[in-house]
């Protein structure tokens, strides 16, 4: 029945196979213990994932798959992607796991890092993706702004993007080791307002 129900929202929204087998396969890397190469298949895999799961989101809405919905979908993903791995990071090192560019870490990082210590290093990194999900939200919104305004629901998600980016940067956060949340009602409000707006 599970299957038989997404084949049937697949043909009645034209769903394109290929993103929902892309996000399987994005979805898979999460349980690979090897982190990404470097910050290009960073970018990739979450296009695959968020990205793939935006702009689904928005087609199921009525969107026309061009240029417009991809750009919109692929800076939504790397925004809302690396704001999770961000969040993310205690649980991720609690696994044995460092969801983090290789290219940008040497092995004295590694180290710091999968000890959960926050060196200035360690900052520096950390302060580096967030500021990429900052700039890829920007640039996310921007694409936003020229599609339908009924649309806008399926990249409501993106406003929690500051939010939790600003409690893992705060000083007395230890984005290695403490769990950031925000409080069930802030969300639900925070989407609600960006709804009645009609801006992300």
């Amino acid at each position: 029945p599970p299957a038989d129900a997404r084949s049937a929202e697949i043909r009645a929204h034209s769903l394109k196979k290929d993103i929902l087998l892309g996000g399987m396969d994005g979805r898979a890397a999460d349980l690979d213990s090897e982190a990404p190469a470097d910050t290009r298949s960073l970018h990739v895999t979450l296009q695959k994932t968020e990205g793939a799961l935006f702009a689904l989101s928005a087609r199921v809405l009525g969107a026309i798959d061009d240029t417009r919905l991809q750009s919109a979908a692929h800076a939504a993903g790397r925004a809302y992607g690396l704001t999770r791995l961000l969040t993310d990071l205690p649980i991720a090192l609690a696994r044995g796991h460092l969801p983090l560019p290789r290219d940008a870490i040497s092995a004295d990082l590694m180290a710091t890092l999968c000890a959960g210590t926050i060196t200035p290093d360690a900052q520096m990194l950390l302060q580096s993706l967030a500021s990429d999900a900052q700039n890829a939200r920007t640039m996310a919104r921007k694409h936003i702004a020229a599609l339908p305004a009924t649309q806008i629901a399926a990249f409501l998600p993106l406003v929690m993007v500051e939010p939790y980016l600003r409690r893992v940067l705060h000083p007395e956060q230890n984005p290695l080791r403490d769990i950031v949340d925000l409080p069930p009602f802030s969300r639900v409000c925070r989407m609600g307002w960006a709804w009645w707006r009609k801006r992300v």
